[in-house]
């Protein structure tokens, strides 16, 4: 693993945003533990996946534990142990919800949480882009069996995102702006800011250019 504390804003009681770096910076991220959250349709498990190769690190997709072949349910109890146990390791990212109180947990033991705010209509967009594209194959993060190209899951994804934007979101700001203890917040709000992370995650993972 990666020994590596990358620079950032650090919290004073309260949450604040991190900066975003720009060319010869280092990054506003914290390891060892990052937490991803979110709507859909943000990128954060291609992020994730950016995170955990940039800091050697493992790397754990909620939806990979929550949902089993042909999108069956993983029983709550088994799916919640899992997750739990994967919050207990000395270095992790977890991408995705979960149950409510190991969200919770999870942004308490993460050195940094990183929370994906697009406006609504974005994580609408970028969803429905994602859901065009799986007509060529499902996300690697699924289990088998699990296709998303097709109008009835598309409309109880759609449902589901207007929910977690009236609910959850709210609340995973409350949840950063009251985050004890040390860490990182960083908030992600525009395209450019997603993709100025992940290009020095890019260029952390391969060194740099000759």
């Amino acid at each position: 693993m990666n020994d590596v504390r990358l620079s950032g804003t650090k919290l004073n009681g309260a949450g604040a945003e991190a900066h975003f770096p720009k060319p010869g910076e280092t990054l506003p991220i914290l390891g060892p533990r990052v937490a991803i959250i979110g709507n859909a349709g943000g990128g954060k498990s291609t992020l994730a996946r950016k995170i955990a190769k940039a800091l050697d690190i493992p790397l754990t997709h909620v939806d990979s534990v929550q949902y089993q072949s042909g999108w069956e349910r993983t029983d709550t109890a088994e799916c919640d142990r899992i997750l739990h146990a994967a919050a207990g390791q000395a270095s992790w990212v977890i991408d995705g919800f979960g149950s409510d109180h190991l969200i919770e947990q999870r942004i308490q033991l993460a050195d940094t949480v990183v929370l994906i705010d697009f406006p609504l209509w974005r994580h609408y967009w970028w969803a429905g882009k994602r859901q065009w594209a799986a007509r060529h194959g499902q996300r690697n993060e699924l289990p088998e069996n699990c296709p998303e190209f097709s109008l009835t899951h598309t409309r109880k994804l759609f449902g589901i995102m207007w929910l977690v934007h009236r609910d959850y979101t709210p609340w995973f700001r409350k949840l950063l702006e009251h985050k004890s203890g040390n860490g990182h917040v960083v908030i992600i709000r525009q395209p450019a800011q997603w993709n100025r992370l992940a290009d020095s995650l890019e260029q952390m993972s391969t060194g740099p250019a000759n």
